[in-house]
């Protein structure tokens, strides 16, 4: 009967021992704490949540079992399309972890499940488009297979470069497959060309029509135009379409001439980004009137499309050229045109105002630090509330004693050639030592043997007056901080400090970005003091290194403000 009983266990120990532990015992601990937490998280309806805890126990382990409550937790935020997939993985995945009561339950539920999903074809007559529904892309057109929905209003959207993109919520219901077809329309512009009767249009080397006018869409983008006549100069230029706008172009063309040659003008007015033909003026030799502009070529850079320079036609031969615009000064250069050929102007005009623009103080950049020293004088008229020292039951007259404070000083903050706005931080030091005598007890001294250590935090807006080399400015002041009174003898005292005033200085910047600031304020101090402790008034004296940038002014000053011609060369 033993050997009977050894040979049956003997042949249920693997049965036995493949049956697997439950979910709650079988997870590592990390990840038992994330389904633990999902659970409650699930009883108490944070369905969100308790996905996302479930989700990280099932990565952490790849349990499949553990597909299961994520399943559940998609259909309660129905998501059925989804909760649909992770069953179907539950199932094929599970093995023998399932019971056959798993599984039922599993393709119960995905029954339960499809009636609330549909499957959409969704055809676009564009290749190569990209198709998201609700924000999650499902691939590129054409799409291999029907997508399977959520019931309800679906937001789609498909999108392709150079193409309108189509967005739009598109109502999903029942269980009938349906068909969505999407028509991407080009993204156009339109342009219309005012030109010479006759004159034939091309663009993009293919001739769309002829003069006086002629309307035509064109894709968004940059397209090489060019106007021809007859007995005329062709006129090429590069004209940007942009999606949905309208351009209108009035285009003159000028007769064929004995031979000439191309003046290319690349010039900026206060930078180096060249101006295009409507704000550039360009006379060649003793002409009073500007010359009449060929057309503009545009560069393509990352983004945007830049002005690259605006051509110009003269005769062979050496000219002078005056290249002009508005709020710039004005500047001359020679130029040497071959026949046939293209020279080049290049640079940039400085700005017109001096006295502001790219000088040390008219043309700040934006912001400034300063750091230096502080000086700080004043009269306490309650002082023996706030210093002294004295026997008990003694009651000396209210006495008045100067006192000068001294310390490092820092500025950060904002400055436009108008205005500023400074954080001012100080820290302040004073000592007093003497003695002084009390009236009450026959003039017996009172020693007055202290220091004062405060500092300070606040702001400093005000007006501005630029003088090239110099500027003005005053304004408003308040500062709060913290002072630390400390006697000879008894106790400390500290505690907090406001302090407002009226404050100018004087700012000398004889270079680009570095000066100094002498200034003063004129402030009334409130300590916290529980008997008391007033001032006549703070009077400040500081002394600062100043930090300004300014690009114009460095601009300026490496000659960068300046035309020239460029070595002539063959079309």
């Amino acid at each position: 009967m033993l050997r009977g009983l050894g040979l049956l266990l003997s042949l249920t120990a693997p049965l036995l021992l493949a049956k697997p532990l439950p979910l709650g015992q079988s997870l590592p601990a990390d990840a038992r704490r994330d389904y633990e937490a999902g659970r409650l998280l699930f009883e108490d309806g944070d369905y969100a949540t308790a996905l996302l805890k479930y989700r990280a126990a099932y990565d952490a382990t790849h349990d499949a079992r553990l597909l299961w409550d994520v399943a559940v937790c998609q259909k309660s935020l129905r998501h059925y399309t989804e909760a649909l997939a992770t069953l179907g993985r539950y199932l094929a995945e599970g093995g023998d972890l399932l019971t056959a009561q798993d599984r039922k339950d599993a393709q119960d539920l995905s029954r339960a499940l499809r009636p609330f999903t549909t499957a959409e074809t969704i055809q676009v007559n564009e290749p190569g488009a990209e198709v998201s529904v609700d924000g999650q892309v499902v691939g590129k057109s054409p799409l291999e297979a029907p997508v399977t929905l959520d019931i309800g209003m679906r937001r789609v959207r498909v999108s392709k470069e150079g193409f309108r993109t189509w967005d739009q919520p598109v109502p999903v219901g029942g269980s009938a497959a349906t068909t969505l077809d999407v028509r991407l329309a080009p993204a156009v512009g339109h342009l219309e060309v005012h030109v010479l009767d006759g004159a034939v249009v091309a663009v993009d080397e293919r001739e769309l029509g002829r003069g006086p006018r002629v309307q035509l869409d064109l894709p968004s983008g940059a397209h090489a135009l060019r106007v021809t006549a007859p007995r005329m100069r062709p006129y090429v230029t590069d004209v940007v379409i942009e999606d949905g706008k309208s351009r209108t172009m009035d285009l003159t063309l000028e007769p064929e001439a004995a031979p000439s040659s191309e003046v290319h003008v690349a010039v900026g007015c206060g930078s180096p980004e060249p101006l295009g033909q409507e704000g550039l003026a360009v006379f060649f030799d003793d002409a009073t009137e500007s010359a009449l502009p060929m057309g503009v070529a545009m560069r393509r850079e990352p983004g945007r499309e830049v002005v690259a320079y605006v051509a110009y036609r003269v005769a062979p031969g050496k000219h002078a050229v005056h290249v002009a615009a508005l709020g710039c000064e004005s500047l001359d250069t020679t130029v040497v045109a071959p026949e046939g050929g293209v020279t080049d102007v290049r640079g940039a005009l400085p700005l017109a105002d001096t006295w502001f623009q790219g000088s040390p103080a008219g043309s700040p950049d934006g912001w400034r630090i300063g750091v230096g020293v502080v000086e700080s004088s004043t009269t306490f008229t309650t002082y023996n509330n706030f210093f002294l020292n004295y026997p008990q039951g003694w009651k000396p007259n209210p006495l008045s004693i100067g006192m000068t404070m001294f310390g490092p000083s820092v500025v950060a903050g904002l400055q436009t050639r108008w205005t500023t706005v400074l954080i001012d931080g100080r820290f302040e030091y004073g000592r007093n030592t003497g003695a002084v005598f009390d009236s009450s007890h026959d003039y017996i001294p009172v020693s007055v043997n202290s220091r004062l250590t405060q500092w300070l935090v606040g702001a400093r807006p005000g007006l501005r007056l630029p003088l090239y080399i110099a500027a003005l400015s005053g304004g408003l002041g308040l500062h709060l901080g913290q002072y630390f009174f400390t006697p000879d003898s008894g106790s400390s005292k500290s505690g907090l400090l406001l302090s407002t005033s009226l404050w100018a200085a004087v700012d000398i910047q004889p270079f680009c970005e570095w000066g100094a600031q002498i200034g003063g304020s004129e402030s009334y101090d409130n300590y916290s003091v529980g008997n008391g402790a007033g001032n006549t008034g703070v009077t400040s004296l500081w002394l600062q290194v100043t930090y300004t940038p300014n690009g114009m002014c460095l601009r300026k000053h490496a000659g960068h403000f300046h035309i020239e011609g460029t070595a002539p060369s063959s079309r």
